[in-house]
Protein backbone atom coordinates (compact mmCIF):
# COMPACT_ATOMS: atom_id res chain seq x y z
CA UNK A 1 0.00 0.00 0.00
CA UNK A 2 1.38 3.23 -1.21
CA UNK A 3 1.80 5.89 1.76
CA UNK A 4 0.14 9.38 1.09
CA UNK A 5 -0.25 12.48 3.34
CA UNK A 6 -3.63 13.27 4.17
CA UNK A 7 -4.63 16.99 4.73
CA UNK A 8 -8.27 18.09 4.86
CA UNK A 9 -11.52 18.65 6.64
CA UNK A 10 -11.20 15.56 8.36
CA UNK A 11 -7.81 15.59 10.30
CA UNK A 12 -6.57 19.40 11.90
CA UNK A 13 -2.95 18.24 10.90
CA UNK A 14 -1.80 16.24 8.13
CA UNK A 15 -1.55 12.42 8.33
CA UNK A 16 -0.53 9.93 6.65
CA UNK A 17 -2.91 7.81 4.98
CA UNK A 18 -2.93 4.59 2.45
CA UNK A 19 -4.85 3.24 -0.55
CA UNK A 20 -6.83 0.28 1.04
CA UNK A 21 -9.54 -0.37 -2.00
CA UNK A 22 -11.64 0.33 -5.10
CA UNK A 23 -15.23 0.98 -5.02
CA UNK A 24 -15.47 1.64 -8.66
CA UNK A 25 -13.18 2.51 -11.29
CA UNK A 26 -13.24 6.12 -10.18
CA UNK A 27 -13.47 5.85 -6.35
CA UNK A 28 -10.80 5.22 -3.89
CA UNK A 29 -11.17 3.54 -0.35
CA UNK A 30 -8.20 5.01 1.91
CA UNK A 31 -7.24 4.51 5.32
CA UNK A 32 -6.78 7.36 7.69
CA UNK A 33 -5.69 6.83 11.24
CA UNK A 34 -7.47 3.60 11.12
CA UNK A 35 -10.82 5.07 9.72
CA UNK A 36 -12.02 4.49 6.01
CA UNK A 37 -12.98 7.14 3.81
CA UNK A 38 -14.33 6.71 0.17
CA UNK A 39 -12.37 9.64 -1.96
CA UNK A 40 -12.44 10.72 -5.73
CA UNK A 41 -9.05 9.16 -7.71
CA UNK A 42 -8.30 12.37 -9.14
CA UNK A 43 -7.07 13.61 -5.27
CA UNK A 44 -4.57 10.89 -5.03
CA UNK A 45 -2.39 13.13 -6.86
CA UNK A 46 -3.19 15.99 -4.76
CA UNK A 47 -2.73 13.64 -1.55
CA UNK A 48 1.01 12.59 -3.07
CA UNK A 49 2.26 16.27 -3.43
CA UNK A 50 0.87 17.25 -0.10
CA UNK A 51 -2.16 19.04 -0.98
CA UNK A 52 -5.97 18.45 0.65
CA UNK A 53 -8.12 15.57 -0.15
CA UNK A 54 -11.58 15.16 1.21
CA UNK A 55 -13.71 11.72 1.59
CA UNK A 56 -15.86 12.37 -1.80
CA UNK A 57 -14.84 15.72 -2.18
CA UNK A 58 -15.65 18.00 0.64
CA UNK A 59 -17.61 20.44 -1.71
CA UNK A 60 -19.77 19.10 -4.33
CA UNK A 61 -22.94 19.79 -6.38
CA UNK A 62 -25.45 17.26 -6.50
CA UNK A 63 -28.02 17.85 -9.87
CA UNK A 64 -30.90 16.44 -12.02
CA UNK A 65 -33.09 18.00 -14.45
CA UNK A 66 -36.51 16.19 -15.50
CA UNK A 67 -37.09 16.48 -19.15
CA UNK A 68 -40.00 15.95 -21.79
CA UNK A 69 -38.56 12.52 -22.56
CA UNK A 70 -35.39 9.67 -21.93
CA UNK A 71 -33.10 11.06 -25.18
CA UNK A 72 -30.14 13.26 -24.33
CA UNK A 73 -29.70 14.41 -27.30
CA UNK A 74 -33.37 15.47 -28.34
CA UNK A 75 -35.65 15.98 -25.24
CA UNK A 76 -36.00 19.58 -24.06
CA UNK A 77 -35.35 20.36 -19.99
CA UNK A 78 -38.66 21.38 -18.30
CA UNK A 79 -37.21 21.46 -14.83
CA UNK A 80 -33.21 21.25 -12.92
CA UNK A 81 -32.30 21.69 -9.55
CA UNK A 82 -28.92 21.74 -7.80
CA UNK A 83 -27.90 21.48 -4.28
CA UNK A 84 -24.27 22.37 -2.73
CA UNK A 85 -22.74 20.45 -0.25
CA UNK A 86 -19.86 21.55 1.97
CA UNK A 87 -18.83 18.00 3.25
CA UNK A 88 -22.23 16.39 3.66
CA UNK A 89 -23.98 19.49 4.63
CA UNK A 90 -26.42 21.28 2.32
CA UNK A 91 -24.98 25.37 1.53
CA UNK A 92 -27.14 26.39 -0.76
CA UNK A 93 -29.57 25.53 -3.44
CA UNK A 94 -30.74 26.14 -7.15
CA UNK A 95 -34.41 25.33 -8.12
CA UNK A 96 -36.56 26.04 -11.27
CA UNK A 97 -39.06 25.12 -13.60
CA UNK A 98 -38.36 25.43 -17.29
CA UNK A 99 -40.34 26.83 -20.37
CA UNK A 100 -39.28 24.16 -23.15
CA UNK A 101 -41.38 26.53 -25.88
CA UNK A 102 -43.18 23.07 -26.94
CA UNK A 103 -45.87 21.63 -25.80
CA UNK A 104 -45.54 18.92 -22.59
CA UNK A 105 -48.12 15.36 -23.53
CA UNK A 106 -50.01 14.47 -20.83
CA UNK A 107 -47.72 10.78 -20.87
CA UNK A 108 -44.59 13.05 -19.31
CA UNK A 109 -46.53 15.05 -17.37
CA UNK A 110 -47.94 12.04 -16.24
CA UNK A 111 -44.92 10.79 -14.67
CA UNK A 112 -43.29 13.77 -13.33
CA UNK A 113 -46.46 15.99 -12.44
CA UNK A 114 -45.34 18.53 -14.56
CA UNK A 115 -48.14 20.22 -16.72
CA UNK A 116 -47.83 23.10 -19.51
CA UNK A 117 -49.79 25.80 -17.18
CA UNK A 118 -46.81 25.21 -14.71
CA UNK A 119 -44.07 26.12 -17.16
CA UNK A 120 -46.19 28.73 -19.02
CA UNK A 121 -44.40 31.84 -17.13
CA UNK A 122 -41.45 30.14 -16.48
CA UNK A 123 -38.04 31.41 -17.67
CA UNK A 124 -36.49 29.84 -21.10
CA UNK A 125 -33.50 27.57 -20.69
CA UNK A 126 -31.20 30.11 -22.39
CA UNK A 127 -32.37 32.41 -19.45
CA UNK A 128 -31.53 29.53 -16.65
CA UNK A 129 -28.61 27.99 -17.96
CA UNK A 130 -26.16 31.14 -16.76
CA UNK A 131 -27.28 30.68 -13.90
CA UNK A 132 -26.96 27.41 -13.20
CA UNK A 133 -23.44 27.17 -14.40
CA UNK A 134 -22.43 30.15 -12.43
CA UNK A 135 -23.82 28.20 -9.56
CA UNK A 136 -22.07 24.60 -9.99
CA UNK A 137 -19.01 27.05 -10.90
CA UNK A 138 -16.02 24.19 -11.22
CA UNK A 139 -17.54 22.24 -8.26
CA UNK A 140 -17.65 18.43 -8.87
CA UNK A 141 -21.00 17.11 -10.11
CA UNK A 142 -23.00 14.53 -8.14
CA UNK A 143 -25.84 12.72 -10.39
CA UNK A 144 -27.66 9.30 -10.84
CA UNK A 145 -27.42 7.87 -14.27
CA UNK A 146 -25.12 11.13 -14.55
CA UNK A 147 -24.14 10.92 -18.68
CA UNK A 148 -28.12 11.23 -19.19
CA UNK A 149 -28.15 14.54 -16.89
CA UNK A 150 -24.89 15.97 -18.23
CA UNK A 151 -25.51 15.82 -21.73
CA UNK A 152 -29.11 16.94 -21.48
CA UNK A 153 -27.23 20.56 -19.93
CA UNK A 154 -24.38 19.98 -22.96
CA UNK A 155 -27.19 20.06 -25.54
CA UNK A 156 -28.91 22.53 -23.84
CA UNK A 157 -25.60 24.53 -23.68
CA UNK A 158 -25.10 24.45 -27.65
CA UNK A 159 -22.74 26.83 -28.86
CA UNK A 160 -24.26 29.58 -26.49
CA UNK A 161 -22.32 28.68 -24.00
CA UNK A 162 -19.62 26.81 -22.59
CA UNK A 163 -20.56 22.81 -21.46
CA UNK A 164 -19.31 22.49 -18.26
CA UNK A 165 -16.69 19.36 -17.80
CA UNK A 166 -16.28 19.28 -14.20
CA UNK A 167 -15.53 16.26 -12.48
CA UNK A 168 -18.54 14.09 -12.42
CA UNK A 169 -19.49 11.71 -9.33
CA UNK A 170 -22.29 8.73 -10.94
CA UNK A 171 -24.54 6.76 -8.01
CA UNK A 172 -25.65 4.79 -9.90
CA UNK A 173 -22.46 3.41 -10.73
CA UNK A 174 -21.64 3.29 -7.30
CA UNK A 175 -25.29 1.65 -6.11
CA UNK A 176 -24.43 -1.63 -8.82
CA UNK A 177 -20.97 -1.71 -6.92
CA UNK A 178 -22.20 -1.04 -3.71
CA UNK A 179 -25.19 -3.42 -4.03
CA UNK A 180 -24.69 -6.06 -6.39
CA UNK A 181 -27.61 -7.88 -4.95
CA UNK A 182 -30.36 -5.94 -6.39
CA UNK A 183 -32.48 -6.46 -9.75
CA UNK A 184 -32.63 -2.79 -10.26
CA UNK A 185 -30.75 0.59 -9.37
CA UNK A 186 -32.86 2.75 -10.14
CA UNK A 187 -33.59 5.64 -7.39
CA UNK A 188 -36.95 4.68 -7.08
CA UNK A 189 -36.03 1.06 -6.32
CA UNK A 190 -32.85 2.15 -4.17
CA UNK A 191 -35.22 4.48 -2.32
CA UNK A 192 -37.53 0.92 -1.17
CA UNK A 193 -34.75 -0.90 -0.49
CA UNK A 194 -31.68 1.06 1.26
CA UNK A 195 -35.02 2.32 3.55
CA UNK A 196 -34.43 5.94 2.28
CA UNK A 197 -36.77 8.82 2.83
CA UNK A 198 -40.03 9.08 0.26
CA UNK A 199 -39.80 11.94 -1.63
CA UNK A 200 -41.98 12.75 -4.27
CA UNK A 201 -40.89 11.35 -7.48
CA UNK A 202 -39.40 12.80 -10.41
CA UNK A 203 -39.32 16.22 -9.52
CA UNK A 204 -35.87 17.68 -10.08
CA UNK A 205 -35.53 18.43 -6.52
CA UNK A 206 -36.91 15.84 -4.59
CA UNK A 207 -34.55 13.16 -6.79
CA UNK A 208 -31.13 15.41 -6.35
CA UNK A 209 -31.62 15.05 -2.38
CA UNK A 210 -32.61 11.56 -3.07
CA UNK A 211 -29.33 11.21 -4.53
CA UNK A 212 -27.45 13.25 -2.12
CA UNK A 213 -28.56 10.95 -0.13
CA UNK A 214 -27.46 7.63 -2.30
CA UNK A 215 -24.40 9.12 -2.19
CA UNK A 216 -24.14 9.18 1.73
CA UNK A 217 -25.39 6.06 1.98
CA UNK A 218 -22.51 4.46 -0.39
CA UNK A 219 -19.61 6.32 1.12
CA UNK A 220 -20.52 4.54 4.69
CA UNK A 221 -21.31 1.39 2.74
CA UNK A 222 -17.31 1.68 1.65
CA UNK A 223 -16.36 2.64 5.13
CA UNK A 224 -17.73 -0.93 6.44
Amino acid sequence: MKLLTYKGSLREAPANCSVVGYVDDDIVVISVSGELYAIHYRHLADMQQGYSATAIPENYVVFDVETMGLTAGRDKIIEIAAIKYQHFAETDRFETLVNPMTYISPLISGINGITNDMVADSPLIGDVLPGFLAFIADLPLVAHNAPFDVGVVAKECGNTHKKPDNEVIDTLKLARRCFPMLASHSLDNLKRNLAMEQRVAHRALSDAYATAELLHICNRKARE
